[in-house]
């Protein structure tokens, strides 16, 4: 099931309140943020899956803020059927068959974080750079550097020698380093090591966790790194800072 497997699921490893938004052009999505004061790291989820409304499309868009995903997930991982249907009545989210049913009430707006960056924007983003990952390399990357815990920065390059990425710390004058070639071709702009665009491990870690055969990365100018996940009908984007250094 879509709305649990690429929506609530990913979203809950952020984040326990997460707004769902019904919107009129056929998709259901969700941006949840979370922020590390541990990593000094800030992760933006959009998710986007398509639905079908059994009475028809809204002509505004529709928020669902869901309080506990955890718990929400509980109920549905108990249902055996494929396709769901649900019922909203303004205040809370139905299911009801033979089997079970249940009702979960929603969140006013006010309880709800506020969104740093919204739909259309997170769609006019354009990269200078971008390259594919394969999930087995992203796998074999997290594998080599579970050896360096103290470390949590990815400085990426592309150029002639394709896309490598360095786990160390510059900062700290670190020398111990893991360097790893992701991709033998990349597209756009280069960027040599002097500009090289550092991230946190610990998106890679959250990327990893999805089940996908290729992670998309996008470097978008000003300050921005976009992972992105096409699994089936539905979008994930991994949206994060740039670190300064």
């Amino acid at each position: 099931m879509d709305f649990m497997l690429r929506v609530l699921g990913p979203s809950s490893k952020l984040c326990d309140k997460i707004e769902i938004v019904l919107d009129s052009d056929d998709t259901m999505y969700a941006i949840t943020k979370m922020e590390s004061g541990t990593h000094k790291s800030q992760i933006t989820l959009y998710v986007e899956t398509r639905v079908e409304y059994v009475s028809g499309v809204p002509s505004e868009p529709v928020h669902l803020n869901i309080g506990d995903s955890r718990k929400i997930m509980s109920a549905l991982n108990q249902i055996t059927d494929d396709v769901v249907e649900f019922e909203y009545d303004g205040s809370a989210l139905m299911y009801d068959s033979p089997a079970m049913s249940f009702r979960f009430g929603l969140l006013v707006d006010e309880a709800m974080t506020k969104k740093t960056v919204a739909k259309n924007r997170i769609k006019s983003f354009v990269p200078k750079t971008y390259f594919d990952v394969e999930s087995e390399i992203l796998k074999k990357l997290l594998s080599i550097t579970s050896c360096m815990p103290t470390y949590d920065k990815m400085y990426l390059t592309c150029g002639s020698h394709g896309v490598k990425c360095l786990h160390t710390d510059k900062e700290q004058g670190a020398t111990d380093k893991v360097e790893m070639v992701l991709t033998d071709t990349f597209f756009g702009e280069p960027i040599d090591s002097l500009d090289s665009v550092i991230v946190t491990e610990e998106v890679f870690k959250f990327v990893s966790m999805n089940k996908f055969d290729v992670c998309r990365v996008e470097i978008v100018d000003p300050g921005i790194v976009i992972f992105k996940l096409n699994i089936g009908s539905s979008l994930l984007e991994y949206i994060v800072p740039k670190r300064l250094k």
